[in-house]
């Protein structure tokens, strides 16, 4: 069980006092997307004051990076070294170097904007049960989410992306297999049974990248004019969180998309709300079931 709301719990730094809500991690096997499901919503919420983003990797990277002084940086050397080595990194480690980012991030938008760190999203933790009992302790509202996918349909995008000479640094043979490896033993089990309790939320690999990103706004905590905002940003060929969520898709995850959602609809686990859209999405793309 996550327990994901810290009531009335305060933040100081910088001087200032705040309240930090509405913050989403967004976590999931390797190849599921979840930084990609991130980035999109970082677009989508350009016209949301206060907001921050960032990965677990990325904010190994800041601390690495010998030009922002970071107090832990040796920390993070090492832990980057075990990390290549294979070795788990302490849950505390990356804890302190989470915790310290974000108040880094605070700081940044009093300085730069005038405006009090309201919503962050990171993707890549909590990554077990001891790193989602620490959620609390970085003083923020959470909803965490777990996009979905099996390993043999991250495998053949791997060897699809492999293919279109676009290989990333994870996608030899071995780092997939040890990646899936630690999913399956400290990663899964946290998952499901935050799933289980209710703490987490499930989102289906099969649907389009688009949907998933309405999934996570839709149990967000906005206000109704936030969601329309964002929605707008999705929708809006103008706007970046359009390009992204259109990037990320393909033929193949509006078909994916479509069938899925017929399916639970005949199961009565969908609305005809949610079929018709998913039917909309498929027609906007010239998606047929054939």
């Amino acid at each position: 069980m996550v327990h994901t709301s810290v009531a009335n719990d305060e933040i100081a730094f910088a001087g200032a006092t705040a309240f930090i809500t509405n913050s989403r991690a967004i976590i999931g096997p390797p190849g599921c997307g979840k930084t990609s499901a991130r980035l999109t919503l970082e677009a989508a919420s350009k016209y949301i004051g206060g907001h921050a983003s960032s990965d677990s990797s990325e904010i190994m990277d800041w601390h690495l990076n010998p030009t922002n002084k970071s107090p832990y940086f040796d920390t993070a050397v090492k832990a980057q070294h075990d990390r290549q080595a294979g070795r788990l990194v302490d849950n505390k480690v990356i804890y302190d170097l989470i915790h310290y980012r974000f108040k880094v991030q605070k700081q940044e938008l009093l300085i730069s904007q005038e405006i009090d760190l309201k919503q962050m999203d990171i993707s890549g933790f909590p990554r077990n049960q001891a790193q989602g009992e620490m959620m609390p302790g970085l003083f923020m509202d959470w909803k965490i989410y777990a996009i979905l996918i099996s390993q043999e349909e991250a495998n053949k995008n791997r060897l699809k992306r492999i293919a279109m000479g676009v290989q990333r640094d994870d996608d030899t043979e071995n780092r997939f297999l040890d990646r899936w490896a630690d999913y399956h033993r400290y990663t899964e089990p946290f998952i499901q049974s935050g799933i289980a309790d209710g703490s987490i939320i499930p989102i289906e690999f099969g649907l389009t990248h688009r949907a998933k990103v309405h999934k996570i706004i839709h149990h967000g905590n906005y206000t109704d004019a936030q969601k329309a905002s964002m929605k707008h940003q999705l929708h809006n060929k103008r706007c970046d969180a359009f390009w992204l969520a259109r990037k990320y898709d393909s033929p193949d995850s509006y078909k994916r998309h479509m069938l899925l959602t017929l399916q639970l609809y005949r199961n009565g686990e969908s609305s005809i709300a949610q079929l018709f859209l998913a039917l909309a999405f498929a027609k906007e793309n010239n998606i047929s079931l054939n």
